[in-house]
């Protein structure tokens, strides 16, 4: 509950406090491409938001590829 700011869940500022307090190095980027997370070496926290629902926002943990699929755990 520390680390969950309102009802809307948490920030991102509030993940990378919940990394940091168990040891896990982490870094914010914006505006990051599908390009991008081709070069990422480990897990990435990204952040999701909905054209048609500007309320709509979620946070989903892209763990790779395998072949031309994208390793998405939600």
């Amino acid at each position: 509950v520390d680390y969950v700011g309102s009802w809307e869940g948490s920030s991102g500022l509030q993940i990378q406090a919940a990394l940091k307090k168990y040891g896990i190095e982490s870094t914010a980027f914006t505006r990051t491409t599908p390009s991008t997370l081709l070069v990422c070496n480990g897990p990435v926290i990204l952040h999701t938001r909905s054209r048609s629902s500007p309320l709509y926002r979620h946070w989903v943990t892209y763990f790779g590829r395998d072949g031309n699929a994208l390793k998405i755990l939600d």
